[in-house]
């Protein structure tokens, strides 16, 4: 397979039809196979490349040991250095686009969210009249049907629509 001659005292190693002159060569082959597999459950969609095989809760592709984007980050980059995370540009989870994906640390993936205004369930109407109102928190929530913690943060921007005009 490797195209080097192979020793008459090294055992060969089968795998169905194929002989292989060492481990070395049958994972070399095995790899390259299960790369093409892969690639097999990649569409193209929207500027990302998404996964189409199984995912998991959260919307991220699964492959035998592990994320999708994550084996992707691996084979293209190499190792993940330990305490970092691979975190989408385009957001879409099921995206394995080497172009999408950066290393960073949960910090930093937490930031890249509120930068992007993705960590909020509270629409903008509603998060323009709290950040308009002049009443207590407590009259607010109870008038805006959310929570006084809720009209707390975006008044004291600690929510990340504080500023709509961005």
């Amino acid at each position: 397979m490797c195209g080097a001659s192979c020793l008459r005292e090294v055992p060969q190693i089968k795998k169905s039809a194929l002989s292989f002159c060492t481990k070395k060569c049958f994972g070399a082959y095995r790899g390259r196979v299960a790369a093409a597999d892969f690639w097999k459950r990649v569409e193209h969609r929207n500027g990302c490349w998404e996964w189409q095989g199984a995912v998991n809760a959260c919307g991220y592709g699964i492959v035998s040991d592990g994320l999708a984007h994550r084996a992707v980050w691996i084979a293209e980059k190499g190792p993940i250095p330990d305490g970092m995370n691979i975190c989408h540009t385009c957001d879409n989870p099921r995206c394995v686009s080497i172009n999408h994906l950066f290393c960073g640390t949960q910090r930093d993936n937490i930031q890249d969210m509120f930068r992007k205004r993705r960590n909020s369930r509270t629409p903008d109407s509603t998060v323009a009249a709290i950040i308009a109102s002049s009443g207590s928190c407590q009259s607010t929530a109870r008038l805006l049907g959310v929570s006084p913690h809720t009209v707390m943060r975006y008044r004291n921007g600690i929510s990340r629509k504080k500023k709509i005009s961005n």
